[in-house]
């Protein structure tokens, strides 16, 4: 799994968890309002809760669809991008850092990558 895919699976990870919270945020804020009584704090304390649920929905599932938009579009991380200008790279057998093909070091830890 490359970096955009992990990061994509992170962002995505973090909008469902964000979703759950909110909708348990919902259900706090209307048994608040629910149970108020005429209570002030109460009526308050639910609406903030409804308001940072409707908060956490948005971000939420704007988390969860660009976790599904994002797309490689440059380097050796995207698929089908050889020959279209880019730069082809490899990684080196001893740290795994990224490197373009016609280095012969490695950048990081200095080990020979030609034979």
């Amino acid at each position: 799994m490359n970096l955009i895919e992990k990061r994509k699976s992170q962002l995505k990870n973090l909008g469902i968890i964000l979703l759950v919270i909110s909708a348990l945020a919902l259900v706090g804020g209307i048994l608040m309002l629910a149970l108020a009584k005429g209570s002030a704090g109460l009526i308050i304390g639910g609406i903030v809760l409804l308001v940072a649920a409707v908060a956490g929905v948005v971000v939420g599932v704007i988390f969860t669809w660009t976790s599904s938009a994002v797309q490689a579009t440059q380097g050796s991380i995207a698929e089908g991008n050889l020959g279209k200008g880019t730069v082809n790279m490899h990684k080196c057998s001893n740290c795994g850092v990224e490197i373009p093909e016609e280095r012969t070091i490695c950048e990081k830890c200095e080990e020979n990558l030609k034979p």
